[in-house]
């Protein structure tokens, strides 16, 4: 029973009949009652959730495969999975007998190749052909065993073969970009990692969405020595299904974060879109990656940065929507955020009521750009919620001129009694006679005073001579 039979749904279902299906199935298979069952529905549901996953495994699934050979694909691949090699080519030695298909003889080369039997691997891909010249998928594993022996040049014709025999198939052409971005100068052939991606996202730009971050990967050398305004597209295109994905690892999760960084370093205004899309999705993730390690919190402070960036820009292009809300947003923003420099709790209030207290002084010229901002950014609205209900409310308003410009005045005023308070302090610290200036410890200190000797005395040194002829 393959795992759509398991969850008992079709092979083209959605992401959302195969969650459905698995909750149905839950109920059936529960894990106290049948440990076992809930074992293998998690199983499936867990492969055919993940996009990457189930196109992997979708690969197994060919028409001219019996139920039996379909099971013995499956099986086969769950061993590669797990890098027990040797067991899988025990196990299709043995089914090797029973079935002559092409896909299983395909497999049963590859597992050889992967225990590195390169030429009995080759011969079974020399016989396939022989028999079926249009096998692209063998040329397929025949271009991956070339790469390994480091035959570039023949890997290229294996490749372009398989490529030309089916070009629309994306297995293909994933297999083909992953080869060469394996190669040491990322070159299979004559064909660069960036012509093989420019070449397969002319044909199709969904081409690698089950494996999204050959977008990144295959442009590499495009950023190599420095930005190229070339390699945008493939940026937005690991955006857009990066933005999608439900199953992040700490890997991709890296990736993003140095490409979004790399991207606003080097173009701010050509990284906006693609910031909008990147990070949200970093901000949600970014609990489940965080730790005390420095580089994890530094991370952490990109991301709010960038964070930070995107919505000064999407705030400042939209014309409805008053600069002096712009900047109170960001103030909030910033004053929120571990990145900021430490303020104590007595500056901000000062500085947020001088913006309370221009807006309700322009009111007038605010009060429709405070309604807009409502309507289009409520998740910023709230962060001065009250306040600004207070001035969107006509009753309220000529209140809250009063009580917030009153604030302000307090402020000030507290400001300026504390400032005085301290010049008095110095004043009268400056304005004390030395004497009473002396510290205590000195004050307390005494200097016994010897009787003074006359000159003609004798001298206290004990010589029998006149002071004056002697010590004085």
């Amino acid at each position: 029973m393959n795992y759509y039979e398991r969850l008992a749904i079709l092979k083209d279902a959605t992401p959302i009949e195969i969650k459905r299906a698995y909750f149905l199935k839950v109920k059936q298979h529960s894990p106290d009652a049948d440990p076992e069952g809930f074992k293998a529905v998690r199983k499936a549901y867990e492969t055919l959730s993940n996009a990457k996953k189930r196109s992997e495994y979708d690969q197994s699934f060919l028409a001219e495969l019996t139920e039996d050979e379909q099971r013995i694909v499956v099986h086969v691949r769950e061993l590669f999975k797990d890098s027990y090699f040797n067991a899988a080519v025990a196990y299709l030695k043995e089914k090797q007998t029973t079935t002559a298909d092409v896909a299983i003889k395909r497999l049963y080369a590859e597992a050889l190749w992967k225990i590195k039997k390169n030429k009995t691997a080759t011969d079974i891909c020399d016989e396939l052909l022989a028999n079926n010249p249009a096998d692209a998928l063998t040329y397929v594993l025949k271009g991956k065993i070339a790469v390994s022996k480091n035959h570039r040049h023949k890997a290229g014709e294996f490749f372009e073969k398989a490529v030309e025999l089916d070009k629309k198939n994306p297995y293909i052409w994933t297999e083909y970009l992953a080869a060469t971005i394996s190669t040491d100068h990322g070159i299979i052939g004559s064909k660069s990692a960036y012509i093989v991606l420019k070449t397969a996202t002319k044909i199709s730009k969904d081409m690698f969405k089950d494996n999204y971050l050959l977008y990144l990967n295959g442009s590499d050398e495009l950023a190599r020595y420095c930005y190229d305004p070339r390699r945008l597209p493939y940026y937005e295109l690991f955006a857009k299904y990066f933005a999608k994905d439900q199953h992040i690892d700490q890997q991709l999760f890296n990736v993003a974060l140095n490409s979004a960084v790399d991207l606003f370093n080097c173009d701010k205004a050509a990284s906006a879109e693609y910031l909008r899309k990147v990070v949200p999705v970093l901000e949600k993730f970014q609990s489940r990656f965080r730790s005390s390690d420095a580089a994890d919190l530094r991370n952490m402070n990109y991301i709010s940065i960038l964070k930070f960036y995107t919505i000064r820009r999407q705030l400042q292009t939209d014309r409805k929507i008053h600069d002096v809300l712009v900047e109170l947003t960001e103030f909030c923003l910033t004053t929120n955020a571990d990145v900021n420099l430490a303020e104590d709790d007595k500056k901000i209030a000062d500085l947020k009521a001088k913006y309370y207290k221009y807006i309700t002084s322009k009111l007038s010229e605010i009060w429709t750009s405070i309604k807009n901002f409502q309507q289009r950014y409520p998740e910023y609205f709230k962060l001065n919620e009250q306040f600004y209900l207070e001035c969107l409310d006509m009753q309220k308003a000529k209140l809250a001129k009063g009580k917030y410009g009153q604030t302000h005045r307090n402020l000030n005023k507290k400001a300026s009694q504390e400032h005085n308070a301290l010049d008095e302090t110095l004043e009268t610290v400056t304005m004390q006679p030395k004497a009473t200036r002396v510290s205590s410890q000195n004050s307390q200190q005494t200097i016994a005073k010897s009787p003074k000797v006359g000159r003609n005395e004798p001298c206290p040194c004990g010589s029998g001579k006149k002071y004056k002829k002697c010590c004085g």
